[in-house]
């Protein structure tokens, strides 16, 4: 699967998708957005980005410069590459969604529920800051890695505002 977009030079920025295992005989939410102002489209699959392109710069198209394919290939004129399956519940809005609103989209056909970009702190990568990222933390508290062995002396009056700054990322209250 692939989206191509074209700014107001005529370049074409296109991106190729493809989920892990299967995508045959399997329900999949495939987002493309388009802000005019910054030239970047986001292609999402499944409510989560797969990365970004840019065009460098904004581009304001005429109305219907480009015609719209949805589900084949335009190029110089031909029509090719046409998606063989069935697709419904296309939208169009005239504003670029941003990830949350992606995603909001996906869970709210799935039910499910997905992390959209981890919270400062999630050092286990499940989406919440919790004991087990303060227990990471914690098997990792001053270790140290630097040579001469001596620039791992650690002086508690240089790592407390670190750490209070940390805890109030978290919403940890009053510091340390």
């Amino acid at each position: 699967m692939a989206v191509t977009v074209r700014d107001d030079n005529g370049v074409a920025l296109s991106r190729s998708i493809m989920p892990s295992g299967s995508i045959l005989n399997a329900w999949h939410l495939i987002t493309c957005t388009w802000d005019a102002e910054t030239g970047e489209a986001v292609i999402y699959l499944d409510g989560l980005s797969t990365g970004r392109v840019k065009s460098g710069l904004a581009s304001k198209f005429p109305p219907w410069q480009y015609p719209l394919l949805i589900g084949a290939r335009q190029e110089r004129g031909n029509v090719d590459w046409f998606y063989h399956g069935a697709m419904d519940d296309h939208r169009l809005y005239n504003y670029p969604l941003d990830g949350y609103e992606v995603a909001q989209l996906y869970t709210s056909l799935t039910g499910t529920t997905i992390c959209v970009e981890y919270p400062a702190g999630d050092l286990n990568h499940d989406c919440v800051v919790d004991g087990t990222d303060v227990e990471i933390l914690h098997s990792a508290w001053l270790h140290c890695g630097l040579v001469p062995a001596t620039a791992c002396e650690y002086n508690l009056a240089d790592i407390a505002p670190l750490l209070t700054a940390w805890l109030d990322e978290l919403g940890a209250g009053d510091g340390i």
